[in-house]
């Protein structure tokens, strides 16, 4: 069902009503007059105090009480009305009184032209909403402050012409921006900040070109985009934005300058344009052993193997579309059971697809332990090579062959050269096993345990740890067992290692 237009002026003037400026206690009601207490008619009346109605308006547990934190002035105005209601007389007096409305998650998603009448509102937050359209021209012409964030704005080409000269901060974080291309630098000539974190924004040099003409610029951030996750991120944009001071809520200091001077002499095309990481499974814990013996139809001509591996998706270099999704499945070695079991297992992922990866780290990366069963079976007499076979079944074929008889070994006389290699051979049919090709079926494959391991910490840019490593608490699937008790007696839990860690250019380690 399409949801029903819902104004900013809308809200605002729901929340002002809400104010209950006229009401007990604000207004110029009769119990400014006498005691008003309808509950119990024997109070004794009299003129109520301006502290006695304040109390009732502002107390904790009071039924009078107004939620005010949708603006700064909401509760001034209640003063007002409470003190000097004759004030409220002035139909613009309310009007005039913003400075600062907080309209979050009101489910707006039309900024109207009479929200312009608040005139002194000089900061304005529509964070939370369902605007995917902002007219400059119908926001408050005294703005500083205006807070887009957590919308549906994707290619905002109102917002810009015709909005405020005087704004000196922008937020538009968690937004669909792919882009920068209706941004007008000089409708914006004071602005000091920017917020373009968690967006779709995929190419640097783009984006630096368009933020450069921002003289005044001095707070940026671009975390969460795709773009922060190539090599050369913040090197790249201290160098090209140098009227920035804080990037990524991280300072940038004088010597970060120094270190960044001439970077783009030495930069590679993929330090813009391609995102490293490093996956490392390193051990695994908490799997339960497998049977001793599985249940076979026969022991002595089939035997049973049990191995263990760890897969995970990543994003295809290729783009491939997989069941509906972009991934690919990467595999560790296999490994016999063991407690711990220690995998080794290292890949480097290079891709270009930069807001595929975005996505994928949105998402996580899920992680599975896979139990592969495989059944091996003897070969057929007929198929068992000449050395393998049996002397008793030699026998029955020389008897075959020339319609004799052949004695027995031990009337048959050995030389000692004989005698030595009987000796040697001694065992052979312990050894059988093993000349035999036994015949493997495909394995049954199997899930023992999964998880998620989220890689939201690597899209918060310099701020954050570049190599995420520590142990991730996988979930048994159904009819898997603990491998035992921990020192509390508590099932042991099943613990994957690992370490992952994205690919920096050399200047970005050296900066602070």
């Amino acid at each position: 069902m399409a949801q029903g237009r819902r104004t900013a002026s809308q809200v605002v003037s729901e929340r002002l009503a809400s104010l209950n400026l006229t009401s007990f206690p604000c207004g110029k009601g009769n119990w400014r007059n006498e005691k008003f207490f309808d509950y119990d008619a024997s109070v004794s009346k009299g003129n109520e105090s301006v502290e006695d109605l304040l109390d009732y308006a502002y107390a904790q547990k009071s039924p009078w009480t107004i939620d005010c934190s949708w603006s700064s002035e909401a509760r001034t105005l209640r003063d007002v009305a409470i003190r000097s209601p004759g004030k409220l007389d002035d139909p613009d007096y309310a009007r005039k009184s913003f400075q600062t409305l907080k309209l979050i998650n009101e489910n707006i998603n039309e900024v109207d032209e009479k929200l312009a009448v608040y005139e002194n509102v000089s900061e304005l937050s529509l964070s939370c909403n369902h605007l995917s359209v902002v007219n400059g021209r119908n926001l408050p012409k005294q703005l500083k402050v205006l807070e887009l964030c957590d919308n549906q704005l994707s290619n905002p080409l109102a917002l810009c012409p015709g909005s405020p000269p005087s704004v000196r901060h922008v937020g538009l974080g968690y937004n669909r921006l792919q882009n920068l291309n209706w941004l007008q630098p000089a409708s914006w000539p004071l602005l000091l900040s920017l917020d373009l974190s968690f967006n779709h924004l995929t190419s640097l040099p783009e984006v630096v070109l368009a933020l450069s003409s921002l003289a005044k610029l001095r707070n940026l951030v671009l975390q969460g985009n795709p773009v922060s996750l190539v090599p050369a991120y913040r090197p790249y944009v201290i160098e090209k934005l140098s009227s920035l001071t804080v990037l990524d809520d991280v300072r940038i200091i004088p010597d970060d300058r120094r270190v960044c001077e001439n970077l783009c002499d030495n930069i590679q095309e993929d330090d813009l344009k391609e995102v490293g990481v490093s996956i490392s499974v390193e051990q695994l814990q908490g799997i339960c052993a497998p049977p001793e013996e599985d249940v076979l139809t026969d022991p002595m001509k089939e035997k049973v193997e049990h191995l263990y591996h760890v897969e995970y998706d990543y994003v295809p270099l290729q783009g491939q579309p997989v069941k509906g999704e972009m991934k690919d499945v990467f595999c560790t070695q296999e490994l016999t059971w063991a407690d711990p079991m220690s995998f080794n297992y290292s890949m480097e992922h290079s891709n270009t697809q930069l807001d595929q990866c975005c996505g994928f780290f949105m998402r996580g990366i899920a992680v599975r332990v896979i139990q592969a069963r495989t059944v091996s079976v003897a070969p057929s007499e007929t198929n068992i090579p000449t050395n393998a076979r049996s002397p008793k079944a030699d026998n029955k074929t020389s008897k075959k062959k020339t319609g004799k008889k052949t004695p027995p070994a031990s009337t048959v006389p050995k030389d000692k050269g004989a005698m030595e290699k009987d000796k040697r051979n001694k065992g052979g049919k312990k050894n059988q096993e093993s000349d035999v090709d036994w015949i493997k079926r495909p394995p049954e494959l199997k899930c023992v345990a999964q998880g998620a391991i989220s890689l939201r910490s690597l899209l918060l840019g310099h701020g954050s740890p570049l190599v995420q490593d520590s142990s991730f608490n996988l979930t048994l699937e159904e009819g898997n067992t603990h491998a035992g008790n921990n020192d509390e007696g508590e099932d042991k839990p099943v613990t994957l290692s690992v370490a992952i860690q994205l690919r920096r250019h050399p200047i970005a380690l050296k900066l602070q």
